[in-house]
């Protein structure tokens, strides 16, 4: 975001580095100076080591005993020495011919890089949901901390390196969006700082350090245009933890160090709008919370920026569409921005090295390889003259350079070939990131400054990200070979439904379409869980075959379909049904039942009836053929001549109980019959007997329906009403269990209830909820 300066006037009252700052018609405390912008990203930072150079008060802010604090100048100097036992081996040693201590030392923190903490890539946020009334606004802060001051450093502390405490000045831009896209703000206010690191490694090339940020706390007082309270507070004494690192890379061209850190600011702003008229944010009050990076010095940094999308490392381009990358480097010596540019085609399909290509299905990953035209000054007239000034640096514009490898241009050069290398995924996303020639991947740099070709810069890379979009169609005659068009977007995809994706083969699953791209199903799962059964699928036959292996089985056993490996078949005994009067473990209702029980719920609907039987075999049964049984080995016919119902579904109870449910209720006043058609394991099929009439057949279960007769003689009379009184009374039994069936007349589960004699007589009478008078009526057909 960016940041737009004020002008402010300042009043400084005291050596403490604290101010107060006029804003509109208010004041705020402010530390050291009025804030500076942010710049687009951390500027490098070059910071002077303690062994010498550095600023110092006392001798701990050098490197003792190797290197001491200058007290008239304040600088950090080696010592005199006559061997390495003079200064502090191995950080430091002596030079035996100027007789001084060398060595590296480390830095002093915080840094004090030029813009300070900056967060380039991220913002603080106020989201205010349904404010104003009936919108949605929030508010984006830009922050910067910077201008440190009054720094008190002690040893020591949870990370085991020292405790730094100072002022600093927070400069915060609040920009409104939505219902406050008017909104605009600079705010300044002074805070308390206080970090935690852990130690430098005096003498390394690279040291990193851990961090963390203990407190930050600041506000805005006095008088505010648009807050009558706002309030900062970061750290882990907050309960906001917020850690971070230090990173210092020696430069051995000048012996300091460049100088990064980061912290992932947790953060919480307490805030309340002013009570003023024509204020946009007037009694808005609440608190906001998150994490934003803030990051201070940079490292000499290599990236690539795709142009036009100045500031960005992404960019979206048409297939086909010609892309520039410029690659840009960022360091001190001397800030210049060093840029040099190379084509590269995004083409749909095929291309040579320098291409990135995407066929929208399938990806491939090029090389692009990119000889070096370097712009190494910026004085206008020399090598190019469109140039402009941007934060004291020079940003080169449409320049394109040929320079061969290594020849020094104004003082300064820069050698080396470089490679870019694309991977390219399922979507058309293009990650582009250096390749080291020879290694494969990362950066391995061979930069060096002109006149010290041994020395090497340490240069860090960064890559850029390209999104490819499929061409323009208006239909797929449009698009290339294997791409479809979005008539909708106009644009060249994968798919467009789900026919576009379909291989026809049963054993890859169902693939369907999904954001344009085909997603493969899920494989059929093929197992059947019989452990002597070989498993496979068949694309010819678009199943799963399951064939028995009798190897698998032991010794005089074979391999059962279902049961798996069971004993070598010797029985020749069919299967039968267990009728015995539905007694327990036999079949319910008993074949020959007449279900005497009310047949509607309202005196008009047939909406009460019998559509289930639960049939016991005297051993375990399939299918014919083999294999579980199902609503195919089961047969339904009716007396009358009218369309029987069918088989709705077959439950197995157990191995050898299967609950057969029908399409519907069996017809009233004629003769339902549901013959099985199943085999046991041995493959001896039950026997159809045929139609028996009165007598149990072993292969089939007759049932009726005739309100009323409870006696079961197929006729409803008045003996019916005298036998269901008897059984109130203990006197007359039911020709089969469970007795529910015959006495539960009223259909609610329970029978023999006084309701059960009510509904029993409004049967025989024709009165609701009974459909017509049952006295006198009797089943139309003789059993099969």
């Amino acid at each position: 975001m960016t940041q737009r300066k004020k002008q402010m006037t300042a009043n400084w009252h005291r050596p403490s580095g604290v101010a107060f700052a006029r804003f509109g018609r208010g004041w705020m405390m402010v530390a050291c100076i009025a804030a500076a912008v942010a710049p687009a990203w951390a500027e490098v930072c070059l910071q002077p080591n303690t062994f010498s150079g550095g600023a110092c008060v006392t001798d701990a802010e050098c490197s003792p005993p190797a290197s001491l604090c200058n007290m008239a100048t304040h600088l950090c100097v080696p010592v005199s020495c006559d061997d390495n036992a003079d200064c502090d081996p191995p950080a430091s040693v002596c030079n035996l011919e100027t007789l001084v201590c060398e060595g590296r030392g480390t830095v002093l923190l915080p840094p004090s890089c030029f813009g300070g903490y900056v967060a380039p890539d991220d913002f603080m946020q106020i989201d205010l949901p349904g404010f104003p009334v009936g919108m949605d606004s929030r508010i984006a802060i830009n922050p910067v901390i910077s201008s440190i001051s009054g720094i008190v450093r002690t040893p020591g502390g949870a990370l085991g390196g020292e405790t730094q405490e100072f002022f600093a000045g927070m400069t915060l831009n609040l920009q409104g969006y939505g219902g406050l896209s008017i909104f605009n703000q600079d705010m300044v206010f002074g805070v308390q700082c206080k970090f935690e690191t852990s130690a430098g490694i005096e003498g390394a090339a690279t040291q990193q350090l851990t961090a963390q940020i203990d407190s930050i706390t600041g506000e805005a007082f006095g008088f505010d245009p648009f807050w009558s309270m706002f309030r900062m507070t970061i750290g882990g004494d907050h309960g906001l933890p917020s850690p971070g690192q230090v990173r210092l890379v020696h430069d051995p061209m000048t012996g300091n160090f460049y100088t990064s850190s980061f912290f992932d600011v947790n953060y919480r702003i307490e805030y309340t709008g002013a009570n003023a008229p024509f204020n946009p944010v007037r009694n808005v009050t609440g608190t906001a919370t998150g994490v934003v990076r803030m990051v201070i010095g940079a490292e000499p940094t290599m990236l690539v920026r795709p142009v036009p999308f100045f500031n960005k490392r992404e960019a979206t381009i048409m297939s086909g569409e010609p892309l520039v990358l410029e690659t840009f480097i960022r360091d001190t010596s001397p800030r210049l921005l060093r840029a040099y540019q190379q084509t590269l085609l995004k083409t749909i399909s095929g291309g040579t090295s320098g291409n990135i290509v995407w066929d929208g299905t399938n990806p491939v990953i090029n090389q692009a390889h990119v000889n070096p035209a370097w712009a190494l000054s910026g004085a206008p007239g020399s090598i190019f003259s469109a140039v402009s000034t941007v934060l004291d640096r020079l940003t080169v514009t449409a320049a394109l350079l040929n320079i061969p490898d290594g020849v020094q241009v104004n003082g300064l050069r820069y050698g080396g070939t470089f490679f870019y290398e694309a991977t390219p995924n399922a979507s058309g996303t293009f990650p582009i990131n250096f390749l080291s020639p020879g290694a494969g991947q990362g950066f391995a740099t061979t930069l060096s400054q002109a006149g010290t070709p041994t020395v090497p810069i340490p240069f860090k890379p960064f890559g850029a990200i390209v999104h490819v979009i499929a061409t323009p169609c208006d239909n797929d005659d449009d698009c290339e070979a294997g791409l479809h068009c979005k008539i909708a977007t106009g644009m060249c995809v994968a798919c467009t439904n789900n026919g576009h994706c379909t291989d026809s083969m049963f054993c890859t699953g169902t693939e369907t379409c999904v954001n344009d791209v085909c997603v493969d199903g899920a494989d059929p799962n093929c197992s059947d869980s019989v452990a002597c059964t070989v498993d496979s699928c068949s694309n010819a036959q678009s199943m799963c075959l399951h064939v028995p292996n009798d190897a698998l089985c032991g010794v005089n056993q074979v391999c059962n379909l279902t049961l798996g490996c069971v004993a070598s078949c010797t029985d020749v005994v069919p299967p039968f049904i267990v009728h015995n009067a539905g007694q327990p473990n036999s079949t319910r209702p008993c074949s020959g039942y007449i279900d005497p029980r009310i047949e509607s719920s309202n005196g008009v609907a047939l909406d009460r009836g019998t559509n289930s039987v639960d049939i016991r075999f005297n051993e375990p049964v399939f299918k014919i053929g083999g294999g579980a049984v199902d609503s195919t080995s089961f047969v339904v016919t009716e007396t009358g001549g009218g369309a029987p119902p069918g088989v709705l579904s077959v439950v197995a109870l157990d191995a050898m109980t299967f609950r057969v449910t029908l399409t519907r209720f069996i017809t009233l006043r004629q003769w339902t019959t549901v013959r099985a058609v199943v085999q046991d394991v041995c493959a001896n099929p039950i026997v159809n007997t045929g139609p028996g009439g009165v007598a149990n057949e072993p292969d089939r279960v007759d049932m009726s329906h005739l309100p009323g007769d409870v006696s079961q003689n197929s006729s409803t009379q008045p003996a019916d009403l005298i036998n269901f009184r008897q059984a109130f009374a203990g006197g007359f039994a039911a020709a089969c269990q469970p007795t529910t069936n015959y006495f539960d007349i009223d259909r609610n589960n329970t029978g023999l209830q006084p309701n059960d004699l009510i509904r029993f007589r409004q049967i025989a009478a024709g009165t609701s909820p009974a459909t017509t008078v049952w006295l006198g009526k009797n089943i139309l057909s003789a059993r099969p």
